[in-house]
């Protein structure tokens, strides 16, 4: 009996185009092959299962294809090898297990040796931050001036733990997350393959929980068709991974809205018991109410994520524009609160409690509007403080004047009074101190 073959092995890709996203990774090294200016060292980093090492794979083939470099004709000796795993010239390497520097130094001494069957000799390490500096140090100089037949791929998830003498001799390419329309199209091919009955529904939430990985979506999918017996529905994708349905999730925002205490507890008891993920389902229900605001201001339903156009009326209908703002706020402070929360089930229900008693706390919240805006009725004290200073303006000005006077009286009239020296002139102007004078 033949051993079963996970989905995302049985379908990784084997041509270029085959992958889901990474358009910009694709043009580059497909141009790059098509004028051979091939680099000696590449680093291939990204969130997992965004496809690195099936990249680095794809690479290694086009560059040993028997039909000439950037070929994949899955035919020729050299690429069914580097699909099974078992060419010569094709060495995977797990740095998690072979960091140290033993291994390193058993790697640069075959370097040297030829490749046995293709034109280059490729090395694919892969998680490679988990290498030792003091093994990153030992491949230093054969990784900056390899022989000419050897190319290095590094793969990794953490980019910022590799030393920076390193990062400097490679390539550096960055894998984005697959888009969900690439992981749906993808996906909708292996189910087609497979023969399998779907629900469009389960297709959307295995990519939700997928959160951009490839291959997660896949291993997802791999888990719910050997659960469900190949028959793909969205109630056996919420039974397996602890979700409730969107109309579950929307009922739940009603009730807040209506401030029913009791049915909302009781709610959050159900999903507890249900085995519900709470940090999961204050992630829907935040996306959930972002649609609604969205609808709301735009009347809009092609840019909602999940919501239909009907749903997203009743909720816009329903629910006043200040009402989604607070919840908008509370579920986004719930989300940073349940990183150091000890018990996520406690502070989910206080969070909640907190927005289904809000009008009760609103008399207290307007007698201290007033209190803030009995202050605000002293805007008139400025005023004086402008006539103060409009009076203050001419005392500056005052001394002017007396600094002026002395200036025409001191200098200017002195040489004009000077000259009549005659004492009659005196007592002719002045009889009374002529007076004075004689006594």
């Amino acid at each position: 009996i033949m051993a079963y073959k996970a989905l995302y092995r049985t379908y990784r890709p084997q041509t270029f185009e085959e992958v889901a996203g990474q358009k910009h990774i694709i043009r580059t090294l497909k141009n790059a092959l098509a004028n051979n200016k091939i680099a000696h060292a590449y680093l291939f980093c990204g969130p997992r299962g965004t496809g690195k090492t099936t990249m680095a794979k794809l690479f290694a083939k086009a560059l040993n294809c028997e039909e000439g470099i950037g070929h994949q004709c899955n035919k020729c000796s050299n690429c069914l090898e580097v699909m099974d795993g078992s060419h010569p010239d094709v060495i995977e390497i797990d740095a998690a297990s072979n960091n140290g520097v033993e291994q390193v130094r058993e790697l640069i001494d075959k370097v040297n040796y030829l490749p046995l069957k293709g034109k280059y000799k490729i090395y694919i390490i892969d998680e490679v931050h988990m290498m030792t500096a003091n093994a990153f140090n030992a491949l230093l100089k054969t990784l900056e001036e390899p022989p000419a037949h050897v190319i290095f791929i590094l793969a990794t998830t953490e980019p910022h733990n590799i030393i920076p003498t390193i990062l400097s001799r490679c390539q550096r390419y960055d894998f984005t997350k697959v888009s969900d329309a690439d992981i749906e199209e993808r996906m909708m091919t292996i189910l087609e393959k497979e023969g399998v009955q779907y629900d469009k529904d389960a297709v959307r939430e295995i990519i939700s929980l997928a959160d951009g990985g490839m291959r997660d979506a896949l291993s997802i999918l791999d888990q719910i068709l050997a659960y469900s017996n190949n028959n793909l529905s969205v109630e056996d994708v919420y039974s397996i991974f602890g979700l409730i349905s969107t109309k579950e999730k929307i009922g739940l925002i009603n009730d807040i809205n209506s401030g029913d205490v009791s049915r909302t507890l009781a709610r959050i008891k159900s999903f507890s018991e249900g085995g519900v993920d709470l940090k999961r389902l204050s992630e829907d229900i935040l996306e959930i109410l972002k649609d609604a605001l969205i609808f709301k201001k735009t009347g809009e339903f092609t840019e909602l994520s999940m919501l239909n156009e009907a749903d997203a009326q009743l909720l816009s209908s329903s629910i006043e524009i200040h009402k989604l703002h607070e919840m908008i706020g509370t579920f986004l402070k719930l989300q940073l609160d349940f990183k150091t929360a000890s018990n996520v089930k406690t502070l989910f229900e206080v969070s909640l409690l907190k927005l289904l008693t809000i009008d009760d706390a609103a008399p207290t919240v307007k007698v201290e509007e007033k209190k803030v805006e009995k202050p605000i009725e002293v805007s008139p004290a400025p005023k004086p403080i402008e006539e103060q200073k409009v009076v203050e303006e001419p005392k500056p000005e005052e001394p002017k004047t007396p600094v002026e006077n002395p200036s025409k009286t001191t200098e200017p009239p002195k040489p004009e009074q000077e000259p009549p020296k005659s004492i009659a002139e005196k007592i002719a102007g002045k009889p009374k101190t002529v007076l004075l004078f004689h006594s």
